[in-house]
């Protein structure tokens, strides 16, 4: 009976946070349907990171139990990856792990559900934070939800689902409230501390920002409580430790090695402005309120704070501004601190509006290059700024009046975050429906292989590759297959190791290679197959593997469609292809591999001593062809010579020499390729040694530094006569 009483007490005690919890719950399905709650979304639909954070999840949950504890075997192979560093939110991973797992075999998307989670808790501490500060009133309480559920920053990350735990700011800021009150806060360093750990297992974002607040704390009792100074002011230090011996045991850190980082300070800041300047607002969103983004970056520090917001702040100022400086006076050091991170937020480039202010000098550049998005750091002041304009009118106005002024302040606030980019717009499609349709195909297609090759590496070409890849990779976690690429946080594969791993990578018994377009051509995957047999084509990929006898016909997946025969028709006609500009570019059949340097309008320099063409021979007749190149050697008065020796498949065809004067102007050469070296699938190397390359700049003619030999105009393939 006495525990019924207790437990009993329990809820009426938390009645409000239970009730803001609901309210989170039900404005969280105002802006998610179940679908995606539940994951069953489409998400191969969605843009951004949310693929990036589910395929974590997949493969983390789908792996064995290995130390460090977030590592994950089967994604961006073969070095492998952090669950954190793919942003997939730890602590639910882990929960998932452990619970969902005996219940549920196989991938399980949890995004939507700690989404949902964060919103209930936004709702639960804000009303916490309220009753810290002595406020027991549940109108009160409920209206301080619904400004910090309105928080257009809060709405605006749920897009970076592991960003949307704010809660945990709220609840450092309530423990630091409900700290300052206490004559011994020896609990609360211990509740800052497992605040803190608990952060890592979300973001480390966040952690940092709890522990900014932590400081504000610590230095705050150092000064105030006499009794075991020293003694409170160690608990830091041994927090501190505490997180950094967790983020080794996750794998976060690693013993012996340094974090990468990847630079963006100074671009990823906060604007000046931004708390003012009413992008995304709602109750704006018809004025054409330009978007505030001088640095193309400056979206991550986006903290506009709210209409209601910015005239409750502006009210408070004005009617309790003497308040307001009790305040500062008596939390110096928490304000200082602020103070010092809103220098960090706005970087050394600081921004007003469109205008850069001043460039400062870069310090603490370690830091920094970790915390490169330093706009984020803004949230933690806006709540302050929130809630303690919420404390000082409530309590230095009369009930009636305060909460006249309070709801419609909290229902302007909610409306004007309603300017947010909402899920429907923000997630936009970057497959049309009939693309979609490809996506089933190639699941199916991941589905019968062990492992993916995927190129280019994420970062290494435009936008759209990069998106691509990212479904790639949650096709390849749905079905737990390894792939050797992945877009992390920290760590990613290099560029310029690329072209190494491409030429070290051949079609095997259980793996499938993908080329992305446009980066990609038929003719690069024809080098890597060796046999046009392996290869299908979509309109996004080009795909090799073995084990397309064991797969059923796909209506979006092709075998590449060679040249007909019947269009060499007789000895005459055949291809006569001129090699200048994005023309040349559009032809699959040929590539100039190497040696080359840019098209321009007339033709094509060779721009090395050694030059490759590759050739599809499945593009050319079977009974062999003359392949005909009309082209032009750099010789003059001063370079006299220059001699080509042309070698097909380690065979030579053919040799010739060109001396000033007698051969200046446009020349032909002519190679018989006869039938032995068409064989089916056999991509043809066609070599040229060019002996006499030399550059203008050698021979003092201009600055021009390619090493010129032969200047191809036009190449023409025609079938031997029978």
């Amino acid at each position: 009976m006495t525990w019924f009483i207790k437990r009993f007490a329990f809820r009426i005690n938390r009645g409000p946070e239970i009730a803001a919890a609901c309210m989170g719950l039900l404005i969280a399905l105002t802006y998610f349907n179940l679908d995606y709650v539940t994951g069953t979304a489409d998400w191969l639909s969605y843009v951004g990171d949310r693929l990036q954070h589910v395929s974590g999840g997949n493969y983390f949950i789908q792996d064995s139990w290995r130390f460090p504890l977030l590592d994950i075997k089967n994604v961006n192979t073969p070095e492998g990856a952090n669950l954190a560093m793919m942003d997939g939110i730890p602590v639910a991973g882990i929960f998932c792990k452990l619970v969902v797992a005996l219940f549920h075999h196989g991938p399980f998307n949890y995004i939507g559900y700690w989404l949902v989670f964060c919103f209930m808790m936004q709702g639960w501490f804000a009303v916490r934070l309220m009753r810290a500060l002595g406020h027991t009133d549940w109108l009160v309480l409920l209206i301080a939800a619904l400004f910090a559920l309105s928080y257009p920053p809060f709405i605006f990350r749920f897009g970076h689902a592991a960003l949307t735990g704010h809660f945990l700011l709220l609840w450092a800021l309530t423990l630091y409230v409900e700290g300052a009150r206490s004559s011994y806060p020896r609990v609360q360093h211990l509740k800052f501390a497992l605040l803190a750990m608990l952060a890592v297992m979300v973001h480390i974002y966040l952690m940092a920002m709890i522990m900014v607040i932590y400081l504000g704390f610590t230095l705050q009792q150092f000064w105030k409580v006499k009794n075991y100074r020293w003694w409170n002011a160690a608990f830091y230090p041994i927090s501190i430790l505490a997180v950094i011996l967790l983020m080794i045991v996750l794998g976060i850190i690693r013993w012996g090695e340094s974090i990468a980082t990847m630079g963006g300070y100074g671009i990823y800041s906060m604007n000046l402005l931004s708390p003012f300047w009413p992008q995304w607002s709602g109750i704006f969103r018809y004025c054409g309120i330009p978007l505030l983004d001088p640095t193309n970056g400056q979206y991550e520090g986006y903290a506009y704070l709210g209409l209601g917001v910015i005239l409750l702040f502006i009210a408070t100022l004005i009617m309790h501004r003497r308040h307001w400086q009790n305040w500062v006076k008596s939390h110096r050091y928490l304000f200082l601190l602020l103070v010092a991170l809103l220098f960090f937020i706005v970087s050394h480039r600081i921004y007003f509006a469109e205008w850069k202010l001043v460039t400062l000098p870069k310090l603490g550049s370690t830091i920094c290059d970790h915390f490169r998005c330093s706009g984020r750091f803004i949230w933690p002041i806006g709540y302050l700024v929130i809630f303690l304009s919420l404390h000082l009118t409530v309590v230095h106005v009369r009930r009636v009046v305060a909460v006249c002024l309070l709801i419609p302040l909290g229902l302007m606030q909610h409306y004007d975050s309603q300017g947010v980019p909402s899920l429907a717009s923000r997630n936009l499609r970057i497959v049309s429906g009939h693309e979609s349709d490809s996506w089933v195909d190639i699941s199916n297609i991941i589905g019968k292989h062990a492992h993916v090759d995927i190129f280019p590496y994420f970062g290494c070409g435009d936008n759209l590759t990069n998106e691509i890849l990212i479904r790639f990779v949650y096709l390849s976690s749905v079905h737990n297959v390894s792939i050797n690429a992945a877009y992390l946080a920290r760590n990613m594969k290099l560029c310029t190791a690329q072209a190494a791993d491409i030429d070290a990578t051949k079609p095997g018994n259980d793996n499938l290679i993908v080329l992305l377009k446009p980066i990609f051509n038929y003719m690069d995957a024809l080098r890597m197959a060796e046999n046009a047999q392996l290869i299908r084509e979509t309109e996004l990929a080009f795909l090799i593997s073995n084990r397309w006898d064991q797969l059923p016909a796909m209506a979006t997946v092709s075998s590449h469609e060679s040249i007909s025969q019947s269009e060499f028709g007789d000895s005459v006609r055949g291809w006569n292809i001129p090699i200048n500009g994005d023309s040349w570019l559009r032809q699959s059949f040929i590539s100039l591999r190497e040696g080359f340097s840019a098209p321009e309008t007339w033709g094509v320099w060779t721009n090395a001593d050694e030059a490759i063409l590759l050739i599809d021979s499945q593009s050319l007749p079977v009974n062999g062809c003359r392949l005909t190149i009309t082209w032009h050697a750099f010789i003059s008065k001063v370079h006299r010579k220059q001699s080509v020796k042309c070698t097909v498949n380690n065979e030579v065809l053919g040799a010739w020499s060109y001396e000033w004067p007698n051969d200046e102007g446009e020349r032909v050469a002519e190679v018989i390729i006869a039938e032995p070296l068409l064989s089916n699938g056999r991509l043809l190397t066609v070599h040229f040694s060019l002996m006499d390359a030399v550059s203008p700049k050698q021979l003092g003619q201009n600055d021009d530094s390619r090493m010129l030999g032969m200047g191809f105009r036009k190449i023409a393939i025609h079938p031997l006569r029978q």
